[in-house]
Order: structure tokens, then C-alpha cells, then sequence
């Protein structure tokens, strides 16, 4: 939310305690504050910026945030220095093509439970895209003797189930039902079965609503799992706790490939040219996103922003990392560049809004985006509001160009729009501090749905992919219900992460207090039902995933679903890794990426 010291803070930290909500009941607010919620319509065309709020009052107006310092870029110039080399690509483009023909033949003559496997291994390596026609044939073929009399074990019914929804196939927990008690409780002879364990707490990854069995299935795998850590042996060991961390389903592979790639190297039932493929594979799409790199770092150091402007977080290849749910594949080069370089001005404007402007700044930078035009940069009274105003300017620019170039300047107007939604979204926030207005918690999370740059990243997006549509755009801007679920995943984890940061030292209110005001509760009463929360939208994600097959094409659905996933990353253990990313958990994923090739 955006950081002021507004009279409705101060009242609710005048509340005794009110700062200790981590162990003490935040206390409802008086009635004077509750009859001021109001029933402000949160339509994204509904809120004009034009309905300030003249009675707030002048000195409140004019108050700075408390900013809050952020660590410098932490990659240096790594990236600025890469060479590509054309001559190792082409290398490795024709030991690709070599080696895709003998797993495509393999593949195709593989058994069930082997397709079942290799296709596993296939989508584990980040190789799956070379082999999509062949994957969806085979899995079709399973999917139609779903119905027959198996005699499968807990290890291949798992696979298949998991492999078969995560395809959007309709299949039935009914499959486990074999296994388990009257309870739901797993069958004790099925409890030393690791690899079978591990499977179903996979498959369970992918449960929906009211799916008993995999409900107790995830605790039971999860628990058993870790607490039979200690008797296994490598490389076993290691693929579990991989899992257990990262659970496939849940996580961007393309970040944890690397990982893959490692476990599966040190697996006995490993097959060695799919190995090889990985292997090779990886090196090719690590020069292709270094080069990448390269590119948006020119870019980033042409604007120049950082050097000049302070007070806001510079993470270029953050962004790019954000930008891979775009589809790591190489044919989508176009569309990670254009995202990453929204995401890195949009953290500027972030943080614009939320870590320096004051309120009468917000006010005139927000009717500056309601007309995105060169001649509004003189109304703005700060010259870093005119450097972000400008980057702003540069990358709408750019965008249009690039969407005349696919054939699709359709998609300018939606982004205009969108754009002035983003700023509309903020004076939003801006309107309930000022007012000593409380959202309901609801109400709350459907804003961020726009301040948090959703749906505008959509359209980038979907508009730098050949086979979509203006009927795409119309669709990404529905609000389906896998978007829906799947934005909601994505604010729950983050609020879980960046709480405590975004409250400033306790200062401010944050999607967790509007929470914990609704509903009366301590702060880890609203930690837990964040975490609640965040486990029931997963399972509507995933129902709205399978659905969503006939309302868009998987290469565009898989979008959305991603930006649950990489959100399951980036804010992993309650940490706020895009902010400070030099933390454990982020820095080797990227490095590992994006810095060293695999030795063949």
C-alpha cells in the first residue's frame, strides 16, 4: 500500500499495544472509524482521479514516507560483458536435433508406465517443448484406458494422475482409493515406499476441492517424508528434499532446472542420452538468456535510472527471473524482453508511489498516467518524478512499436487503459489513508490486483505471442477465475513476505492488518489463515487450470498459472526474495541459471 503517515495510522497506533499485533489481539477500531467503510465500487473503470480529497489536510498532503533503504543491484557488470558466441550455438543446435531424434524414438515405443517416466524426466530437464505433440499423443492414449482394470503400484498411479491433470485432463482421486483405508489414511504396507511416497505427495500438489484422499495424502507424505529424511541415502535424499521444497506442480521449473538436471545425474534409473539432451539443452537456453541479459542491461544503463533516483530497487535480472513465466522456450525471446523491461520501470513506479512521493506528487504523477503524453512531464515538481514519468514514456512507447510489428496495434489501447488503471489503483489507496477509509479485506485484494501490475503485464505479454488475438486480450481482462485464484495466490504469498517492510517499522497498514481489523484477529492468527487461504485458491487454481482448456489455448492459460508459481519462489519461507535477493534462497537459483554452463 502506499506509505504516508496519515491520520487513520495514527489512530490505529494510538490503540494500546497496537504495535505488538504479533502477540496481543489488534482491538477493533471505534465506531467512529467502522461507519467510515464505505462501498467504494473497485471496478478497474470505476475510480476517477478527479475525486480528490480536498478536506485531507495540508500538512498530510505534503508529508514524505518513510523510505525505506534497499540494497544496490548485486549482479555488478557480470552481464554487460558476455560475448555470444554463434559458432558453440549452432554446436549445440545440431547435437540438440541429433539427440531429439533418438528420444523422440524412444519415446514412441516406450510402454505406458515407461511414456509415463520419460515424460516425467522429459518435463523435470526443462526438454518437454521439443516434444509436445508427441507428449499430449501419448498422454491422450493413457487418458483413453483410464477407465481399464490396473494393476499399478502407489508409484505409477501417482505419476499418472499427477501427469494427466497437470495436462488438463479430468481424472479422479478414485485411483488412490485402493490404497488407502476408510480413514483416507494411507495403508501402513505403503508407508517404507519412498519413491512411491514421493509421487503421491507430487500428485497431491495437484488436488481440488473436496479431494479427501489427497488432502490427507499431502500432510501425511509431507510429514512422513521429512521425517524419514534422515535414514535415506543420496541420491534419494536429495530428491526429497528438493520436493519437499519445491513441489512441481507449485514451482517454475525453468528456476530449478538446474537442480533437476544435478538429482538426475546422480539417479541409477537415469537414462543417459536424456541426460546428455539436459545437459546440452540447458547450455543452449543459458547463452540465449545471457545474451538476454546483455541486451536489457544496455537498455538499463541508457536510462541510466539508477544512478539518479535513489530510493527505489534495481533489479534488472530480478525482473528478467520474473519474466520467465512468459515462457522460458526460445521462441519467446520478445515477450521476456518486453516484460522485464515493464517490471523494472513498474518497480520504479512501485516504489515511487509507495516509498518517496508525497500525496500531492501521487495526485499530479496520477493524472500525469491518465494521458501518458510528453507535454504533462513540466506539471511534475521533482525531477525524479519526471525520470520515472519519462522511463514510462519511453517503454509505452516502445511497446506500441513492437505491437504494430506483430500486426497487433489493437492491443496500445488496452494498454493505455490499463496503464491509467495502475495510477487510478494507487490514488485508490491514496484515498482510503487520507480519508480514514478502511477496505474490506476483499475489497483490498482486488485493487492489488491492479496496483500489482497484473493485468498489464498480461497484455505485454500475450501480445508478443504470434497466435493470440484481440479476443485474448479481452479474455486476460475478464477476470477469469484461474487469474483470479492464481492473483490472489500471488498477493497472499507476498503480503506473507513483505509485511513486516511494507508496514514501516509498524507505521503504516498492510493487505495482513486489513485482515486482522476485519476479522479481529493477532497477527499469527492472520499468518495462519493467510497460509489457509493461500492452500484453498491453489486448489481452485488448479479445478480453473483444467477448465480453463476450453476457454484458451494452453500457451497462453500456462501464463497465469505461472505467476502463482514463481510468486511460490520468490516469497519461499516468508521471504521477500525480489527485494533482498542476495538472501539464500535466490541467488544460487539465478546464478546457477544465468552464469555457468554444464561441463558435458
Amino acid at each position: 500500500m502506499i506509505s504516508l503517515h496519515m491520520n487513520l495510522c495514527n489512530a490505529v497506533l494510538s490503540i494500546p499495544n497496537a504495535n505488538k499485533v504479533a502477540t496481543h489481539r489488534l482491538p477493533k477500531l471505534n465506531a467512529h472509524y467502522r461507519t467510515l467503510r464505505h462501498n467504494t465500487t473497485l471496478q478497474r473503470h470505476a475510480f476517477q482521479p478527479s475525486a480528490m480529497m480536498e478536506d485531507s489536510s495540508s500538512s498530510a498532503k505534503k508529508m514524505r514516507p518513510i523510505i525505506t533503504p534497499f540494497s544496490p543491484y548485486m549482479w555488478g557488470d557480470i552481464f554487460s560483458t558476455f560475448s555470444f558466441d554463434h559458432q558453440v550455438q549452432q554446436k549445440y543446435t545440431e547435437e540438440i536435433e541429433e539427440l531429439k531424434k533418438k528420444a523422440r524414438n524412444m519415446l514412441m515405443v516406450a510402454t505406458s508406465t515407461q511414456v509415463l517416466i520419460l515424460v516425467d524426466a522429459l518435463e523435470r530437464l526443462g526438454l518437454a517443448y521439443h516434444f509436445e505433440a508427441e507428449i499430449e499423443d501419448k498422454l491422450k492414449q493413457i487418458y483413453a484406458y483410464k477407465d481399464e482394470e490396473r494393476n499399478d503400484d502407489l508409484f505409477t498411479t501417482a505419476l499418472c494422475f499427477r501427469l494427466l491433470r497437470q495436462h488438463q485432463y479430468h481424472v479422479s482421486e478414485n485411483v488412490f482409493e485402493k490404497f488407502v483405508e476408510k480413514d483416507n489414511k494411507l495403508k501402513e504396507c505403503h508407508h517404507s515406499d519412498i519413491e512411491g511416497l514421493l509421487c503421491l505427495y507430487e500428485a497431491a500438489q495437484v488436488r481440488v476441492e473436496n479431494e479427501n484422499v489427497l488432502e490427507e495424502a499431502a500432510a501425511f507424505t509431507r510429514d512422513h517424508l521429512h521425517c524419514m529424511q534422515p535414514l535415506m541415502d543420496s541420491p534419494l535424499k536429495k530428491k526429497v528434499q528438493h520436493a519437499l521444497k519445491y513441489p512441481l506442480h507449485r514451482t517454475l521449473g525453468i528456476l530449478t532446472l538446474r537442480s533437476h538436471i544435478d538429482i538426475y545425474e546422480e539417479d541409477d534409473s537415469r537414462d543417459e542420452l536424456v541426460l546428455r539432451l539436459s545437459k546440452v539443452n540447458f547450455n543452449f537456453l543459458q547463452n540465449i538468456y545471457r545474451n538476454e541479459l546483455f541486451e536489457l542491461t544496455e537498455w538499463w544503463n541508457k536510462l541510466d535510472l539508477a544512478s539518479k533516483v535513489p530510493y527505489f530497487r534495481d533489479r534488472l535480472v530480478e525482473c528478467y527471473s520474473w519474466a520467465l513465466p512468459y515462457h522460458f522456450e526460445p521462441q519467446y525471446a520478445l515477450a521476456r524482453l518486453m516484460i522485464t523491461k515493464y517490471y523494472t520501470v513498474a518497480t520504479a513506479l512501485d516504489d515511487t508511489y509507495d516509498n518517496y512521493a508525497t500525496f500531492e506528487e501521487i495526485q499530479l504523477f496520477t493524472q500525469a498516467l491518465e494521458r501518458l503524453n510528453i507535454d504533462e512531464i513540466e506539471m511534475l515538481p521533482h525531477n525524479f518524478l519526471k525520470l520515472i514519468y519519462k522511463c514510462i514514456l519511453s517503454f509505452s512507447k516502445e511497446f506500441e512499436e513492437e505491437a504494430e510489428k506483430q500486426g497487433k496495434a489493437y492491443a496500445v489501447p488496452y494498454y493505455i487503459e490499463e496503464m491509467k488503471h495502475v495510477g487510478r489503483g494507487y490514488a485508490l489507496e491514496q484515498k482510503w489513508s487520507l480519508k480514514q477509509q478502511i477496505p474490506s479485506f476483499q475489497e483490498y485484494i482486488k485493487n492489488t490486483r491492479i496496483t500489482g501490475h497484473m493485468y498489464v503485464s498480461l497484455i505485454i505479454g500475450v501480445t508478443m505471442i504470434k497466435s493470440s488475438t484481440k479476443e485474448t486480450i479481452d479474455w486476460v481482462l475478464s477476470d477469469s477465475d484461474i487469474f483470479i485464484y492464481a492473483s490472489d495466490v500471488a498477493r497472499l504469498l507476498d503480503d506473507l513476505a513483505s509485511h513486516q517492510r511494507d508496514s514501516k517499522d509498524g507505521t503504516m497498514l498492510t493487505c495482513m492488518d486489513y485482515y486482522m481489523i476485519e476479522k479481529d484477529v493477532t497477527m499469527q492468527e492472520a499468518q495462519s489463515a493467510f497460509k489457509e487461504l493461500i492452500e484453498e485458491n491453489w486448489k481452485r487454481v488448479n479445478a480453473a487450470w483444467v477448465d480453463s482448456c476450453t476457454e484458451q489455448s494452453k500457451e497462453i492459460v500456462v501464463q497465469i498459472l505461472d505467476l502463482a508459481r514463481i510468486c511460490e519462489i520468490y516469497y519461499k519461507d516468508e521471504e521477500d526474495l525480489f527485494t533482498y535477493p542476495d538472501q539464500k534462497n535466490l541467488a544460487p537459483i539465478i546464478a546457477g541459471l544465468f552464469l555457468d554452463p554444464i561441463l558435458i
